[in-house]
């Protein structure tokens, strides 16, 4: 029962930053080209930018897939793997309706604009890499 109910927690908490990533696009795409938010072709720092949307959209889909998949397959990462899955889905969502990703937020000293959508993923990969190591040092203290 607990592992179900976390389950769904987990879930319900992937399917909040998706929406809230996806409406923060929706809501910045009339402000391209002001005060700061971009219309992003590429991938993450803007990378890959010339490429076909087509192309850049099956390899955001295989990504998500793959998301799906470890998901599925590493349950003691569920958690953080469900961030990032919020967030690849949320990117390439835009992807989809608009060809590329609406970035808006800005930290002054940091040279790219980004959306809540990448901070899911740096978030998401930052506490499995946590997450892992912690768990590689619990396995060697106890050998």
């Amino acid at each position: 029962m607990a592992e179900r109910a976390r389950c769904w927690g987990t879930t319900g908490g992937a399917v909040l930053i998706y929406a809230a990533a996806v409406a923060l696009g929706i809501s910045h795409r009339p402000d391209i080209g002001r005060d700061g938010v971009i219309f992003n072709h590429g991938v993450a720092f803007g990378l890959f930018a010339a490429s076909p949307p087509w192309l850049l959209a099956g390899a955001s889909a295989l990504g998500v897939a793959a998301l799906a998949l470890a998901m599925w397959n590493f349950a003691a990462f569920r958690i953080p793997l469900a961030v990032i899955f919020a967030g690849a889905l949320a990117n390439w969502t835009e992807r989809l309706w608009w060809g590329g990703i609406v970035d808006f937020w800005h930290i002054p000293g940091y040279p790219y604009t980004f959306n809540l959508a990448d901070i899911a993923i740096r978030a998401g990969m930052l506490a499995v890499l946590i997450q892992y190591v912690l768990a590689r040092s619990g396995t060697r203290r106890s050998t």
